[in-house]
């Protein structure tokens, strides 16, 4: 293992503004971050933090920046728009070398590509971290976090939509859905929680505010990777859509600047709950 520790961490940065979050949470509490962005998908506003870029497959690059750093722990955090691993002619040459040490990894049965992606950071010897392992604060905490909270009737929506989105992540095609009535009314796709939305407001119309937009780790999900996400994005497709509100698993959710999502939702009437998925399931009856 390469010498390292505390909140000093690479990050391998994909679109959004999640790495720069992470990166700023990690600064703010003492510690040190390094952005690798990887070209074509990250933000270039990365660039007012200590960073560098990368091409897709270029492991080898990847693996010299982390380690003339010292920085032995990696969060990758950050939309990717292809989600495939790497052909072999965008490798760089310590990349291609790696791979074909660890060729194993590609055929041990992993279900993600991120994961096996994490397998052969993994294997260049590095750790690879949840981002909110080091920056707990975009966690999503227990309880409403602004100043509607759901109604008797809407808990009826949000257990509907925490059994149907962890049915739907445990067959690994998605992590949310629109519930209405007690009825599951959409069901995200790979286009994700946008489009999900976007379809809910064609279809929905002028008609009178209900339901809500459920939001949860897929059962088998690895907390490193892919956790779900939360914005004021969302929260004003959830408010075009015609929902009551919004409910995402607390501590399985990453939110992007807590009080801006919560004076989001306050200004468009919604409520934003943070829901303890387990025991809300298992008190609902079957």
């Amino acid at each position: 293992m390469i010498a390292g520790g505390g909140d000093e961490v690479a990050i391998l940065a994909g679109g959004g503004a999640f790495p720069l979050a992470v990166a700023s949470a990690v600064e703010a509490r003492g510690g040190r971050a390094f952005l690798i962005g990887i070209r074509g998908e990250a933000d270039p506003a990365i660039e007012t933090h200590p960073h560098t870029w990368i091409a897709l497959g270029q492991i080898g690059h990847l693996f010299a920046a982390a380690r003339k750093r010292k920085l032995s722990r990696l969060v990758m955090i950050g939309s990717i728009v292809s989600r495939r691993l790497p052909r072999p002619w965008e490798l760089d040459l310590v990349g291609l070398m790696h791979l074909w040490k660890n060729r194993d990894i590609m055929k041990s049965g992993d279900d993600t590509t991120l994961r096996r992606v994490a397998k052969l950071i993994e294997a260049g010897g590095f750790e690879v971290v949840a981002a909110a392992d080091v920056a707990p604060n975009l966690v999503m905490p227990a309880g409403p976090i602004g100043k509607i909270a759901p109604e008797g009737a809407d808990w009826r929506d949000i257990a509907a939509g925490f059994a149907a989105a962890k049915e739907l992540g445990a067959r690994d095609l998605g992590q949310g859905v629109i519930a209405v009535d007690g009825t599951v009314a959409r069901r995200e796709d790979r286009r994700g929680t946008d489009a999900m939305l976007a379809d809910h407001e064609a279809a929905h119309g002028r008609g009178p505010r209900g339901g809500v937009l459920v939001k949860c780790l897929k059962p088998q999900q690895d907390r490193r990777l892919d956790m779900p996400a939360l914005g004021t994005r969302t929260v004003d497709g959830a408010a075009r859509a015609g929902l009551k509100g919004i409910a995402v698993e607390a501590g399985g959710t990453l939110v992007l600047n807590l009080d801006e999502v919560a004076r989001a939702a306050d200004l468009a009437g919604l409520y934003v709950v943070g829901v303890n998925a387990a025991a809300l399931m298992a008190e609902t009856p079957t």
